[in-house]
């Protein structure tokens, strides 16, 4: 898009320049309904890009005079910083000459000349061990009850289940326990025409916490077979 002063930001000329999307999920990974996915949308702000040619020119409105630190983006995961100087209220960031790929252009100061000082960051909780083996398959209308057992927790205070039929028309559902406490799911949420998938969320007192499975490294929910009721 054009710059404008509505928008406060956008590109000051005309030029090549193209979207570089990234590629679609599988439909059945859309639908949570494949049991290990592959490939499941990540490293979205880098793999999602703008490929161009030529020194064309981006501006961003702003609103105090100064020096702004200018972070551009690419896909390969570098970074390029550069100072620019506001201009009758503009930041005018220029691409470089030649071919060019740009992920996000992310901006830091604001215009005072003085570097903002970093938030302070708390260290990452220890992640507790979880262990939960999910039934290989459950009857339809008959309940399931299950637990996540937990190890090395210190500060955990509610372990929350997820849960909704493999159909993304559905809306999950919850149920909160201790740590170490059952949860049951109705005979009436279980139904013949759709496997089950749920997860845990497991919260600390610290208003943080982990989902199990583990998202970052294993398949982010577990799937039951759910078959007949046998009479």
């Amino acid at each position: 898009m054009k710059y404008s002063d509505e928008s406060g930001f956008g590109w000051l000329d005309e030029g090549k320049r193209e979207a570089v999307s990234i590629p679609l999920t599988p439909y059945l990974e859309v639908r949570a309904a494949a049991r290990d996915p592959k490939n499941l949308p990540y490293d979205v702000l880098f793999r999602d890009s703008l490929r161009g040619q030529g020194a064309q020119q981006f501006a961003v409105k702003v609103t105090k005079p100064g020096s702004y630190e200018v972070l551009i983006l690419h896909p390969d995961r570098t970074i390029d910083r550069r100072k620019v100087d506001a201009n009758q209220g503009r930041l005018v960031i220029s691409m470089p000459d030649g071919e060019w790929q740009v992920s996000g252009v992310v901006i830091k100061g604001n215009g005072t000349g003085q570097s903002t000082p970093p938030p302070v960051q708390l260290p990452p909780a220890t992640r507790p061990k979880f262990a939960h083996t999910a039934p290989p398959s459950i009857e339809d209308g008959k309940p399931l009850s299950v637990k996540l057992e937990i190890s090395g927790a210190k500060n955990i205070q509610t372990v929350r289940l997820h849960y909704r039929p493999v159909n993304q028309l559905a809306n999950f559902q919850s149920l909160d326990a201790a740590p170490g406490g059952q949860f049951t799911i109705p005979g009436n949420d279980i139904d013949a025409r759709w496997d089950l998938m749920y997860y845990f969320e497991i919260l600390n007192k610290d208003g943080t916490g982990w989902f199990a499975p583990d998202p970052l490294q294993e398949t982010p929910y577990y799937v039951v077979k759910v078959g007949p009721a046998v009479h």
